[in-house]
């Protein structure tokens, strides 16, 4: 079974979008179907995913979310189970098919709801054990209860997650990670083959995934490649505005303590 991935971006993002899946057409073969959420500001087409859901530029995150899951239920009425995935964080090197299969029959045989493939060095305690691998349960007490990045989702859960964020006026995906719910949430112990943090940190380009990233993938390379160059004046000026902006707070405080 291939599991639909639907992928959240923006337009300034969107640019990145075809080549991460060109690059994905490699790196995890016979992937599921691609859809996009993105807002109105870009009427940009792409090639490789099977449809953009486009919605007001001005609507939160959380929003255009809730609006695109809806509108892909409608769509895809026997898609109980997607891939959630940040646009940065598509995979940079080779998935392990064989585990990654294994994982989702774990997910459906233990009818799981959220299951969280996490991209950074971590210390959960993978103490479950299904189809020879191995799981987390996520605490009660974990503050990002619903961390994302790349998940495996029952649909229904991910659109009553942003009913409940919507709820609670959050707006952004890093407050979207702070919801706790009832239902259980799951590590799983494979980390997803890219950097932390993706290939953006901050809007700007993650030099990491730049030197991480696969060799085939050289069309994805060479446009974060030219984008960070790019982007080298405005990080020198923020630099600099913060640094200076730190030293006049600085001496402010000295002179209110005098």
């Amino acid at each position: 079974m291939s599991i639909p991935i639907i992928i959240s971006t923006y337009n300034k993002m969107e640019k990145f979008i075809d080549p991460s899946v060109t690059l994905m057409d490699i790196t995890w073969k016979n992937h599921g179907k691609i859809y996009v959420i993105s807002d109105n500001k870009s009427f940009a087409k792409t090639d490789k995913c099977e449809k953009i859901y486009r919605y007001d530029a001005n609507l939160s995150w959380m929003d255009l979310l809730h609006q695109g899951l809806l509108d892909f239920k409608k769509d895809f009425k026997n898609s109980n189970i997607v891939y959630f995935m940040l646009e940065d964080l598509t995979p940079l090197k080779h998935i392990d098919l064989e585990r990654l299969q294994l994982i989702e029959d774990a997910f459906i045989d233990l009818d799981w709801s959220f299951l969280y493939f996490p991209h950074y060095e971590n210390e959960f305690f993978f103490n479950i054990t299904h189809k020879n691998q191995l799981f987390s349960e996520t605490s009660d007490d974990w503050l990002f209860y619903s961390q994302i990045g790349v998940g495996l989702f029952k649909l229904d859960y991910l659109i009553e997650l942003c009913k409940l964020g919507l709820s609670n006026k959050l707006k952004s995906p890093w407050e979207f990670e702070y919801i706790k719910t009832s239902t259980k949430h799951y590590i799983s112990s494979y980390k997803w083959p890219t950097v932390r943090d993706g290939y953006s940190i901050q809007n700007h380009v993650n030099l990491q995934a730049i030197r991480y990233i696969d060799k085939k993938g050289i069309l994805l390379w060479r446009m974060l490649f030219k984008t960070y160059l790019n982007q080298i004046p405005n990080r020198i000026y923020r630099h600099f505005f913060r640094s200076k902006m730190k030293s006049l707070i600085m001496n402010f405080k000295n002179m209110l303590n005098k």
